[in-house]
């Protein structure tokens, strides 16, 4: 009787084992769920932060073409220019 308890309590053991993997798979094959408030705020940050590089961008890009022969050379403009678009696409990411 004692072996045949150990068994039974063996397999029980396995089907817990077997549900809780089963519970897993559940959840990761799941769609995301809603994302928590500071990953939202993270993100809204982040976004922020792109759109004032390309604000940036503009401005240096109107700089350039009214006033690039008094204000800075065109090797200066590319350096800001690959600067600023290096930031957005890292950002981006």
């Amino acid at each position: 009787m004692g072996y045949e308890m150990k068994t039974i309590e063996k397999v029980e053991n396995a089907f817990k084992r077997i549900k809780e993997l089963l519970r897993l798979v559940t959840d990761w094959t799941k769609e995301p769920k809603q994302e928590d408030l500071l990953t939202k705020e993270f993100k809204e940050r982040k976004q922020k932060m792109i759109e004032d590089l390309y604000k940036q961008l503009g401005a240096l890009s109107d700089r350039y073409l009214f006033n690039h022969k008094s204000e800075f050379a065109t090797k200066e403009y590319l350096v800001e220019y690959e600067a600023l678009k290096k930031k957005i696409k890292e950002l981006e990411k």
